[in-house]
């Protein structure tokens, strides 16, 4: 089974409106006026826990001029080149800049979220691998060919449409500009037109570029891994700042509705999930768990990948404008738009793929755990894989300055967990290569 439209190309996609919305937002904000450069970098820069992050944040200020006109021409070139697939290789490189950028500045920051801007770096990184590989395996680069080779052009156009009602959604609930309005009016119809190009393009391009589907599934399981990482470290914080007991679950509720942009239907949902506490904290702490162990060790796919998405998409809807200081208190602004909407936006797409997958997968087995990530690794390749990525959460999670009073204990836990989860994944990934090796189907397949 092969899928029309690769998943780099859309998660791409999605990276890209994600950096026009920033464009845009900043631009509202006149954040690249020399005057509003330097005012909310000084605001970053006060902020900021850690020396390293305020230096670099201080060498960024001397240049106010020039640097503000920098940044907004990166940042609208890249969003550009990222939704039309021009120039997707170089696109994604300077991604990885800018958010790497984000990620630094932000390092210790009170009122960031661990993976506020983890999530988007990592997503880009993940991105840059995948194009470096296929860039090297084919020796030529993707430039300009566009996406949209096999699909309709209707098909093309009710997403486009689609696309640009949500985009406008997410910036009216989020209200995270000063004129939100026009801020997701425009993220709309831009992202709307630049699709469109991305589709003229597609039918003027190069058909020759296909997905290569093996590839396409290892990064599709590398981002579900990457997302389970985030869960783990947030049952963990939930767990370590008591928000998981029947008095912190009551008083998270009310800070939700305190602070959060959502309308009084919600509101009084979230009255009855109080009136019900000791049986909603229950559901969500084992589904929270049992989420954060499948996205991890991809196990029980379907359910978990489907699950997950929703979980998401509820937690961003509920959270817009909440701050993330603990205890909360009243924020200066709104928090950063796509905080947890662009993971909520990434895995309902990978869920689209996994229904997808599972309709043209016979085995029960191979449904529920779905194609072998690393074919031909060592085990000690393997365990090498895990301490390295459970280092990796570690210092993620360190680094973030997110609870201090408990921070190593946080960190540890965090880094183990996401250890042992990775342990029990590459334990099955092992069997499933034994398994599948005994199907006549290639067993990277994403439709096996």
């Amino acid at each position: 089974m092969k899928n029309k439209l690769r998943f780099s190309s859309v998660l791409q996609i999605l990276m890209g409106i994600v950096t026009l919305n920033e464009f845009i937002r900043l631009w509202d904000k006149q954040f690249f006026t020399p005057l509003g450069y330097q005012h909310n970098l000084q605001a970053l820069y006060n902020a900021s826990f850690f020396s390293i992050p305020k230096h670099i944040i201080q060498c960024l200020m001397w240049g106010g001029g020039l640097f503000s006109s920098i940044a907004a021409i990166t940042l609208i070139f890249t969003a550009c080149c990222l939704i039309t697939g021009i120039f997707s290789l170089y696109a994604v490189l300077t991604l990885t800049a800018i958010f790497m950028v984000y990620f630094i500045a932000h390092i210790g920051t009170l009122g960031t979220w661990v993976y506020e801007f983890t999530i988007p770096l990592g997503f880009a990184i993940l991105l840059l691998i995948h194009h470096t590989t296929q860039h090297f395996s084919q020796h030529k680069s993707k430039k300009i060919f566009g996406d949209f080779h096999s699909v309709r052009f209707i098909y093309v156009v009710l997403a486009a449409l689609l696309t640009a009602f949500v985009l406008y959604l997410i910036n009216i609930a989020s209200k995270n500009a000063y004129h939100f309005q026009m801020v997701g009016i425009l993220t709309a119809a831009s992202s709307f037109i630049l699709l469109m190009v991305n589709s003229f393009i597609s039918s003027k391009g190069s058909a020759s570029t296909q997905p290569q589907q093996p590839a396409e599934s290892y990064l599709l399981s590398k981002v579900v891994i990457f997302i389970g990482m985030m869960l783990v470290t947030q049952v963990n914080m939930n767990h370590l700042i008591k928000w998981f007991t029947p008095d912190g679950y009551v008083n998270l509720i009310n800070t939700y509705q305190n602070y959060s942009t959502i309308g009084p239907h919600i509101s009084s949902i979230l009255n009855m999930i109080k009136q019900h506490v000791s049986i909603a904290l229950s559901i969500q702490t084992t589904l929270e768990s049992f989420l954060a162990l499948c996205l991890v060790a991809l196990v029980f796919r379907p359910f978990a990948f489907i699950l997950s998405a929703l979980l998401f998409i509820s937690l961003a809807i509920i959270e817009f404008g909440v701050p993330g200081t603990f205890p909360v208190q009243h924020p200066i602004e709104y928090t950063w738009t796509w905080e947890l909407f662009l993971t909520a936006m990434a895995m309902t797409i990978i869920s689209c793929y996994e229904i997808k997958r599972i309709v043209h997968t016979n085995g029960l087995l191979k449904k529920l755990l779905g194609p072998i990530v690393y074919v031909d690794m060592s085990l000690f390749k393997r365990v090498k894989w895990c301490v390295i990525v459970g280092i990796l959460a570690f210092c993620i999670v360190y680094f973030s300055h997110n609870v201090a009073k408990q921070l190593l204990s946080f960190s540890i836990q965090s880094g183990l967990t996401v250890f042992f989860y990775l342990l029990l994944f590459q334990l099955l990934d092992s069997l499933k290569n034994f398994t599948y090796k005994r199907t006549k189907k290639n067993p990277t397949d994403l439709g096996n």
